[in-house]
């Protein structure tokens, strides 16, 4: 369904959102001076018809936050979709629910 090409890629992507699911009530990301990333990216399939039409018209975006562990690369990670048409209002909100205050961002 999904059109991944091989058994190692679905693997891979089933192990990232696992570890990417968290149960509501954890501890929030980062700390003082622990650095964390956020990023935004749209999820979904192909728009029928080839180019033609909106874009992004069939994906929803995804914004993102990776805690840095050094040397060992990223630690612990939240995900949530977020309303394009109020984009800035609900990644401030994200951030504020999932990110420690003190932490490098």
């Amino acid at each position: 369904m999904l059109g991944f090409g091989s058994y190692q890629t679905v693997w891979a992507w089933l192990h990232k959102q696992r570890w990417a699911m968290v149960p509501p009530g954890r501890d929030p990301l980062g700390g003082p001076g622990v650095p964390v990333e956020m990023g935004c990216t749209f999820v979904g399939g192909r728009t029928p018809g080839g180019n033609a039409g909106v874009r992004y018209a069939n994906k929803d975006e995804v914004v993102i936050a990776v805690e840095l562990v050094h040397p060992r690369g990223s630690g612990r990670v939240r995900t949530a979709r977020i309303d394009s048409s109020q984009r800035k209002a609900d990644i401030f909100e994200f951030a504020k629910a999932n990110i420690a205050p003190s932490t490098v961002l």
